[in-house]
């Protein structure tokens, strides 16, 4: 026992040193706990606070930049849609600038030809009339060569050779007014 006796009184001495006594931890956890309390309420929570409001400067540019960018982003889609739209309408506009020139090319050219046609046509009545003047003045310088070889014819008696004589006469005057 002796043996038992003595472990015992060295197992006490170290338990004792070991396990403290409860009051004592207590005392200790509560001293922690208000520590801890201290440290949360007077340090963390505004050193937390003072990194949340670093994070809001940093993040606010940053979320006005991508607000930006999502703007100028819609503002370039909008522009695109317009600079599309303007393009139709560009190429609207000259297709129908194409339709009306060719239009207004055929009327000219329709003009064009009915002028010309008019004035063939006058030139053929001017001529048609010029014709029948010159026709009409032949047929009186006939008639009056005629009428002067009548006279001739009537003056005295035609021979066989007088009558070929004036009729050769005749032709040659003839030939040359004609």
């Amino acid at each position: 026992m002796l043996l038992l006796t003595s472990f015992s009184d060295v197992l006490g001495d170290i338990g004792s040193r070991m396990f403290p006594s409860l009051p004592a931890v207590l005392t200790q956890l509560a001293a922690f706990g208000i520590m801890v309390t201290i440290v949360i309420t007077k340090f963390y929570k505004p050193l937390k606070e003072l990194i949340e409001k670093r994070k809001a400067l940093v993040t606010a540019p940053q979320q006005a930049s991508a607000r930006d960018a999502e703007v100028a982003q819609n503002k370039l889609m909008e522009s695109e849609v317009i600079l599309d739209q303007a393009r139709r309408e560009a190429l609207q506009l000259k297709e129908e600038a194409r339709l009306v020139a060719t239009q207004e090319k055929q009327a000219i050219l329709e003009q064009a030809q009915r002028e010309a046609q008019a004035r063939r046509e006058q030139a053929e009545r001017e001529l048609m009339f010029q014709r029948v003047q010159a026709e009409a003045e032949l047929h009186d310088q006939i008639v009056d060569v005629a009428l002067a070889a009548a006279e001739k014819v009537v003056q005295r008696e035609i021979s066989k050779k007088d009558h070929d004589q004036l009729l050769q006469q005749f032709l040659k005057e003839v030939g040359n007014n004609g």
